[in-house]
């Protein structure tokens, strides 16, 4: 294994001890959140949207990740994964069974760099089934591909994202 890859493993670990043994930063429920399948309207609102950013194609939402865990997984688990990356859940999401997945809001970043290194991050935590970002799919449901939405106000930059976890502070 490379030094990298060691220092990045011994980073992760040590956040998630420190999460699991230091008192909630996060705004988190007491309890599990009940199932909402309808997202926040902020969530697609124009200004929340970043068009091709360097690390990433497509449209994304700038400060949304969308999170799965894995069958077993407890919710206390969950909410400290969750922390890990400073997240908020603002939707619980059941079209997919009960567990569903969580949108978690995370640190908002004009190209979305704070939502690639929360996925990043979570990647690496074994009870996460999936993480990825909230994705704009650029098709209809009969398969055509539309005009690209005149809506998104911000153009994701050629600037790469800064390495590590220092956006999810």
């Amino acid at each position: 294994m490379n030094r990298a890859l060691a220092a990045r493993a011994i980073l992760i670990a040590g956040t998630e001890l420190l999460i699991l043994t230091g008192p909630a930063r996060a705004q988190q429920p007491a309890a599990r959140p009940v199932p909402n399948d309808n997202p926040p309207d902020w969530v697609y609102a124009d200004t929340n949207l970043v068009d091709h950013a360097a690390w990433i194609s497509g449209t994304v939402v700038k400060n949304v990740v969308i999170l799965a865990f894995k069958p077993g997984t407890t919710f206390e688990r969950q909410a400290a994964i969750v922390r890990m990356v400073r997240g908020t859940i603002v939707q619980h999401d059941s079209t997919l069974g009960a567990d569903g997945f969580l949108m978690i809001r995370v640190a908002s970043h004009p190209d979305a760099c704070a939502v690639k290194q929360a996925v990043e991050l979570l990647e690496h935590v074994a009870e996460v089934e999936m993480a990825t970002p909230e994705v704009l799919l650029p098709f209809t449901e009969d398969g055509r591909t539309p005009p690209r939405p005149s809506r998104i106000t911000h153009k994701g930059s050629t600037a790469a994202c800064p390495a590590g976890t220092g956006l999810l502070r």
